[in-house]
């Protein structure tokens, strides 16, 4: 999404905020802060993510903002696709003493500078 709107491209949203009962939400992690947890022990499964969620159509406003551009389209939820993700970390702070630690914003400007880096 961040390289679509650094280009100035229109992209998908699958929600429109009319619809607010149907807000289709996810929770952005940076990857920086999911290498630690990598390197334990523990051979069970554990959800990692950041457990704040978001609209996408929030996400886009936050992504248009920090790229200058506004360009969306608005679409219907995808056939399959699930309205919520947003991971349950309990078990990830009680046995790997482990949070997400990189702000969401400050998450989303490195990897906008990463992929407008690329495109160089």
């Amino acid at each position: 999404m961040a390289v679509s709107l650094s280009d100035r491209c229109k992209w998908d949203t699958h929600e429109h905020r009319r619809h607010r009962r149907r807000l289709q939400t996810r929770s952005f992690c940076y990857v920086d802060g999911l290498i630690r947890p990598a390197d334990s022990f523990v051979t069970d499964p554990v959800n990692l993510g950041n457990p704040i969620e978001m609209s996408v159509s929030d996400f886009a406003d936050v992504v248009a903002n920090l790229v200058g551009d506004s360009g969306r389209v608005y679409t219907g939820l995808a056939v399959g696709d699930s309205v919520r993700r947003q991971p349950d970390i309990p078990v990830a702070r009680s046995v790997l003493e482990w949070e997400p630690v990189v702000p969401f914003v400050d998450g989303l400007r490195r990897t906008i500078a990463y992929l407008q880096d690329l495109r160089r």
